[in-house]
């Protein structure tokens, strides 16, 4: 039980960032590689930007998590 509590709940944040961003990865990728490597399309690259700053924010989210809430569930449980 105290395993469990104390590795889920950033990890119910991390592992879908994780898969998103490798998503939003090959997608831009792909992407590029369609455009034939012209990197003058400012909106595809403004857009991944974007999504990946909004991806950091979600993250920093569950280090937030991970430092301030985890230890009060691990007390509770304890």
């Amino acid at each position: 039980m105290l395993g469990i509590f104390s590795v889920l709940p950033q990890n119910l944040i991390y592992i879908p960032c994780i898969v998103i961003a490798s998503v939003l990865a090959i997608k831009y990728s792909v992407n590029l590689i369609k455009l034939k490597r012209n990197l003058t399309n400012p909106f595809t690259t403004k857009e991944y930007m974007k999504n990946f700053i909004m991806l950091t924010i979600v993250i920093i989210i569950g280090s937030g998590i991970e430092s301030l809430i985890n230890p009060i569930i691990i007390r509770f449980i304890v």
